[in-house]
């Protein structure tokens, strides 16, 4: 686990390696593939954190380049979409050494 954070915390850009946005950033992930976006407003983060909390977060994304909104549904962008995918890439390879 530790070198996997390690991986997260050097693929995500600075400040960003909280539980809240990962898990933000990985919900948009998935709903990408199901092509199933989710509203701003009803966005629900493991671990339950407070809605002003995922706010914060939603909104830090968005001010990062990484998260888009239209007509309140949320997706991440092509920025958000390659980091996601880096930062996958980077926790298997950190996996992979481990083997």
């Amino acid at each position: 686990m530790l070198s996997a954070s390690r991986a997260i915390a050097n693929a995500l850009p600075t400040g960003f390696h909280n539980p809240t946005a990962l898990d933000v950033l990985l919900i948009l992930h998935v709903a990408e593939d199901d092509a199933n976006y989710p509203v701003w407003e009803a966005m629900e983060v493991p671990g339950s954190p407070s809605t002003m909390t995922i706010d914060r977060w939603l909104i830090a994304l968005t001010h990062e380049g990484l998260v888009d909104r239209q007509n309140g549904l949320i997706a991440l962008s092509q920025k958000g979409y390659a980091l996601v995918v880096s930062t996958i890439e980077r926790v298997y390879e950190a996996q992979r050494a481990l083997d």
